[in-house]
């Protein structure tokens, strides 16, 4: 370390001191303890990173320092915007209100040791491990905030490094920087809720499956996968199914792929662990039946399509309300499936912008597809990475589904928040290596014997 780097350090050692005094003398707890674990955050994330992206070049690192910290800068701006612009009206407080009496009921003796457990799912899950948070940190809420804000960004990161360790010759720089710095994924999951813990669990899961379609068999990747699926499952298990159905789709791609190789062994692997992954579907799709359609008598009899059908119906009227309202797409058959999706994962536009709150998102989505036109030999590379590529095909079912299923969603606030947990999968194809038109090299003009033309692709001449 130089002298420079060492005055650095030194100075904002001694400014972070000085505002932790001062915080501790003028404001309460519930600022002042995210002083209290922010060093602790920023240093657990320089040693994941680190090791993460040890054998990427210096540029990858720093970007993911400059994410962290504008997915700290969000954390603030969500903080700012639920306590001050909105009063506190959001789940972030009934989540503080009840682990702050799970943590009190510990540190009383009134509640057992054992509750620093997260035990329940769905809501009461969150609950709990916000209160296991205040039972350790104390019960500050923008200190709750970090915390989930950096489980989120783990998570994150897990994405980005799955995309460069799944997809051959992926621009690698232009994929962190659109993922860490997506303002959907600095601004929505960065507060306490199930958007950070979900974004870290499908984050975990996606990089066992990405280790796993590029070749890399282990018990570690598995492992990867089971816990990053079972944590998901946990709060929304919808996400954990459309995770299984699309690994069995890129692990149904990989055998096709090695079977053209002649790769027995990994054939073999694919071929144990799809059946283990069709047999989860089985089970992951009757949990999510079962948590998305609760109000069903439960009468078994009941087909699995009309199951379905009275979802998005149940989806669209409890989504129907508020000042984001939009109309939602009416899909009548398999013909409204494309348009549906693009519209989910593109809405809303500059034009359909009506709110500041909607303007963000507005603006995002608008300079996505501006960068889609300049990018256009890259998605349009998507078509021939599906047949080589296992891992495009996840990220491209993955996105399917969530479209479709969340085509009903007519409340904008519930759709862009839902939506980025996807994003990272979204923004894949905008790196993918570009597409280049196959050319006829022809012999040169003085060339003194004959030729017959090779013909290759450009972008084997070019690939570095």
């Amino acid at each position: 370390m130089n002298r420079g780097v060492e005055r650095l350090v030194v100075g904002l050692a001694a400014l972070y001191v000085v505002i932790l005094a001062w915080a501790m003398m003028n404001v309460s707890y519930d600022i002042w303890g995210a002083f209290v674990v922010l060093p602790v955050l920023v240093f657990a994330s320089l040693v994941i990173i680190r090791r993460l992206f040890r054998d990427e070049s210096p540029a990858i690192f720093r970007i993911a320092v400059v994410g962290l910290g504008a997915k700290f800068v969000g954390t603030v701006v969500r903080y700012w915007l639920t306590y001050d612009a909105y009063e506190g009206l959001s789940d972030s407080e009934v989540y503080h209100v009840g682990a702050k009496a799970i943590a009190d009921g510990i540190h009383s003796g009134d509640l057992s040791a054992r509750q620093i457990i997260p035990s329940g799912t769905n809501t009461a899950f969150i609950q709990q491990l916000t209160g296991s948070i205040y039972t350790l940190f104390g019960s500050s809420r923008l200190g709750a905030f970090f915390i989930f804000a950096w489980l989120a960004y783990c998570g994150t990161v897990l994405f980005v490094r799955a995309g460069m360790i799944a997809v051959p010759g992926i621009a690698k720089k232009r994929y962190a920087i659109l993922v860490l710095l997506s303002p959907s994924l600095l601004y929505w999951p960065s507060s306490i809720g199930k958007e950070a813990w979900m974004l870290l669990t499908l984050g975990v899961a996606t990089y066992g499956v990405a280790r796993v379609l590029a070749g890399r068999w282990g018990l570690s990747s598995v492992v990867y996968i089971v816990v990053g699926l079972l944590g998901a499952g946990l709060v929304r298990p919808h996400f954990a199914a459309m995770w299984v159905g699309a690994l069995v789709v890129a692990l149904i791609v990989g055998l096709f792929s090695r079977a053209r190789g002649g790769r027995s062994r990994g054939k073999f692997a694919s071929v144990m662990l799809l059946g283990v992954a069709v047999v989860g579907l089985f089970f992951v799709g009757g949990a999510t039946l079962r948590f998305l359609n609760q109000s069903n008598s439960g009468d078994s009899t009941v087909a699995v399509t009309e199951q379905v059908t009275g979802l998005f119906a149940t989806t669209n009227f409890r989504t129907d309300g508020g000042g984001s309202k939009f109309e939602s797409v009416v899909i009548t058959g398999p013909r409204d499936w494309p348009y549906a999706i693009m519209r989910t994962m593109t809405r809303p536009l500059l034009n359909e912008a009506r709110s500041f709150a909607e303007l963000i998102p507005a603006i995002e989505m608008t300079a996505l597809l501006l960068l889609a036109i300049v990018s256009w030999r890259r998605l349009f590379h998507v078509l021939h990475m599906l047949r080589r590529c296992p891992y495009v095909m996840f990220a491209l079912v993955v996105l399917g589904v969530f479209g479709l299923a969340f085509s009903s969603f007519s409340n904008l606030a519930i759709l862009t928040r839902q939506r980025s947990l996807v994003m990272p999968l979204f923004l894949l194809p905008f790196c993918l290596p570009p597409w280049m038109a196959k050319r006829i090299e022809r012999p040169a003009a003085d060339a003194g014997i004959a030729h017959y033309p090779n013909v290759r692709s450009h972008a084997a001449l070019t690939s570095s």
